[in-house]
């Protein structure tokens, strides 16, 4: 089957393609446990405390587990002070094994949904976080080869975008990213004039969280998704209305 017209279609990959969310959200509770937080009011503070150390960093580390360890280290290390010593350093390490060591598993519909998108379009993968551990879990899913370029980024701006519509020769008028997050692959993209398909996550990482009024003004330039496997026909909706 032949390419149809949007030249390019974006897809993120955690908690889009496959649960991420949740194995930092388990991770979390082994951190509390190994600093001795059992109290639903201490754990609250204890994940504020995370994830503000987490969103200060994000500048110096970039996303993904090595910079999660290294948030984790700084906050234990400042909440414990002279308690802070090499056992618990190996425990947060201890973590960090466990979570590269997780199975990745798809969304319901990714796989079969994918197989089609990849008959009819040019599909890039377009994640942000750590090398090495993106590029393990792509391998690990089993949805590789439905992808004909990866871009793994330290971000996701507009200027990001742009500079990977550049390298591909495609026009923001002719390309497509979907994604779980609006602040990271829905806004940017349509700001620079393309289209976008929300998939929403149940339990987004409360950085990617975007302020409602900034999501004003701009529903007319993206679809939303309830499932990944809701996609195809969505995309075949907004070629429809470029025709």
């Amino acid at each position: 089957m032949g390419r149809t017209r949007m030249a390019l279609v974006g897809v993120d990959a955690d908690d889009t393609l496959w649960h991420n969310e949740i194995v930092y959200r388990r991770a979390e509770g082994m951190f509390c446990d190994l600093l001795g937080v059992s109290t639903k009011a201490d754990i609250r503070t204890l994940r504020r405390h995370l994830l503000a150390t987490e969103t200060a960093n994000v500048p110096l580390y970039g996303y993904g587990i090595k910079s999660f360890v290294l948030s984790m280290i700084e906050t234990a290390a400042v909440r414990l002070h002279d308690l802070m010593n090499a056992e618990r350093v190996r425990g947060i390490l201890g973590i960090a094994r466990w979570m590269i060591d997780q199975e990745v598993t798809l969304m319901d519909g990714v796989a079969p949904a994918l197989r089609k998108l990849h008959k009819e379009h040019a599909l890039v993968l377009i994640t942000k976080g750590d090398l090495l551990d993106q590029r393990r879990k792509l391998a690990r899913s089993g949805i590789a080869d439905s992808f004909e370029g990866v871009e793994i980024v330290s971000e996701k701006d507009e200027r990001i975008y742009g500079e990977i519509l550049l390298r591909y020769g495609v026009s923001p008028q002719a390309f497509v990213m979907i994604g779980n997050s609006l602040k990271s692959d829905i806004l940017p993209v349509v700001a620079i004039g393309g289209t976008g398909i929300h998939v929403p996550y149940p339990d987004e990482w409360e950085h990617e969280v975007l302020p409602r009024a900034e999501s004003r003004g701009i529903s007319d330039r993206w679809m939303i998704a309830e499932r990944f496997d809701q996609v195809p026909s969505l995309l075949d909706s907004i070629e429809a209305q470029h025709c």
